[in-house]
């Protein structure tokens, strides 16, 4: 069913509805106060669910119906009537205020689903570079991931310490040079239309630029480019800090084996400088060696 017809059969029913709230209103004898009331909740109803042009109708439709069944002379409707036009501009008023009001309610509530999926989303990348490994494996999920999840059609990372550039498509189309300007001024830049044009961010967490991000594809508000902007930041300082753990926990092990080899060399070449200490000692004792003694320490040393 297309959006026309919905909306053609959606005035109908409203329509119908108003009719039939008059004609229920004048088999009950209501009056035609009563019925003035009825018919203003049938506009203000018609005014808060449907579109504009649905409420136009429903005004110009309760008004004819107030004039048609309650206002004398009844059974006709007088269009000269100064009262039917007064009508007519409240309804119409009601109508349009509470049209407007309902578009604003709506808009508004669509921008806060809009935030809360963000959200979501931002949380997801979050719990998944804490659950990931170290060094490179983690960049890419962290480009990868972001496709995943905020829907871009392809994405660049670029990181400052190395110089080096993660693409999510080896021959992607958005430029490495625009990226590493993002990254050295610090500043977002968006490139083309919306929602098919590239964004590109700096990746900054408190004052310190890890690089830039780049995306194509689906628009993000400011508000969550920074956000996305700061949880990349946050996955590559956690890669960075794991990568100088792992190099300090590499240089100990370095040290701890250095100083056992040099153990171990200075026990080896300590047995033999005792062994010649004690024969040089014991031939400072001449007296007390015999020759064949004396010959033996002399092969020793």
């Amino acid at each position: 069913m297309t959006a026309a017809l919905r909306r053609g059969l959606a005035a109908i029913l409203i329509l119908a509805g108003v009719v039939g709230l008059a004609v229920c209103c004048y088999v009950l004898s209501t009056g035609a106060t009563m019925a003035a009331i009825v018919l203003l909740l049938a506009v203000l109803l018609a005014g808060a669910y449907s579109k504009r042009s649905e409420a136009i109708a429903a005004s110009i439709a309760a008004t004819l119906c107030l004039d048609y069944f309650f206002i004398p002379p009844l059974w006709s409707i007088d269009i000269a009537d100064p009262g039917g036009w007064a009508i007519l501009a409240v309804f119409l008023a009601v109508s349009l205020v509470a049209t407007d009001l309902s578009s604003r309610l709506h808009r508004q509530r669509d921008v806060l689903i809009a935030r809360q999926l963000e959200t979501e989303k931002l949380h997801a990348l979050s719990r998944a570079i804490l659950m990931s490994s170290t060094g490179e494996p983690l960049r890419r999920l962290l480009v990868n991931k972001c496709m995943e999840l905020f829907g871009f059609s392809e994405t660049v990372l670029f990181e400052l310490a190395s110089g080096e550039f993660y693409r999510s498509h080896r021959d992607g189309s958005i430029s490495m040079d625009e990226v590493r300007k993002a990254a050295v001024h610090g500043s977002v830049e968006r490139l083309g239309p919306a929602g098919r044009g590239v964004t590109i961010l700096p990746v900054v967490l408190g004052n310190k630029i890890f690089g830039a991000f780049a995306a194509r594809g689906a628009a993000l508000g400011d508000g969550t480019l920074q956000s996305l902007g700061n949880t990349i930041a946050m996955g590559l300082a956690q890669a960075q800090a794991q990568e100088a753990a792992s190099r300090t926990e590499a240089i100990r092990k370095g040290e701890e084996l250095k100083s056992v080899m040099i153990d171990a060399l200075a026990h080896e070449l300590k047995t033999p400088l005792a062994a010649i200490e004690a024969s040089a000692d014991i031939l400072s004792h001449a007296a007390a060696v015999s020759e064949e003694q004396r010959d033996d320490l002399l092969e020793v040393i």
